[in-house]
């Protein structure tokens, strides 16, 4: 904290720092609830609870990876309340690959992401926040291991895990038969 700081108030203070990632924690949190309100009451809940330990004097050395870990503690806490109201990711939701340059490109971008939807929302919500931490956030796997309070290699072995349910979801519907040729 430098000498400015001490003139400046809790509030401007945690302003600055924090509230930066608003947006980072609401994708995140809108991804692992799959639910627009949920996301929203959880980042609100993310952000009340980091104004309260931050004006209480709490130390942050990385204020992202603190919010994402209060977050998915939060989110644990919560997640009974949840999981009966989850909602599916419309197609807006997710970010686009590509920009398609014919109708054949649209279709098989629509597919694409309609398998990576269902994908993502199938995982355990362990394999999720970790896929979008490592991959969606780019928190390096100590700061993610930080968040869900775990080793560094259980955050390898569920991103590697992460990853595998993805590409299988978005190789199977790849797989057509082989049509007979007529001779």
């Amino acid at each position: 904290m430098s000498i400015l700081d001490y003139f400046k108030s809790k509030e401007l203070i945690f302003e600055e720092k924090f509230l930066a990632y608003l947006n980072d924690i609401y994708r995140t949190a809108l991804r692992l609830t799959q639910n627009k309100d949920d996301a929203e009451d959880l980042t609100q809940e993310t952000f009340l609870k980091a104004y309260e330990a931050f004006s209480k004097g709490t130390k942050v050395s990385s204020p992202k990876a603190w919010l994402f870990k209060i977050m998915h503690n939060t989110f644990i806490n919560q997640k009974t309340s949840l999981s009966g109201r989850a909602e599916n990711i419309s197609l807006e939701e997710i970010p686009e690959i590509q920009t398609p340059e014919t109708p054949e490109d649209v279709l098989l971008l629509k597919t694409a992401e309609g398998r990576l939807a269902k994908a993502i929302k199938s995982m355990p919500s362990e394999y999720r926040l970790t896929l979008l931490l490592c991959d969606s956030e780019g928190l390096s796997y100590s700061e993610v291991a930080g968040v869900m309070q775990c080793p560094v290699g259980t955050v390898r072995s569920r991103l590697n895990r992460a990853r595998e349910i993805v590409k299988n979801a978005l190789i199977e519907d790849n797989k057509l038969p082989m049509r007979k040729m007529s001779s």
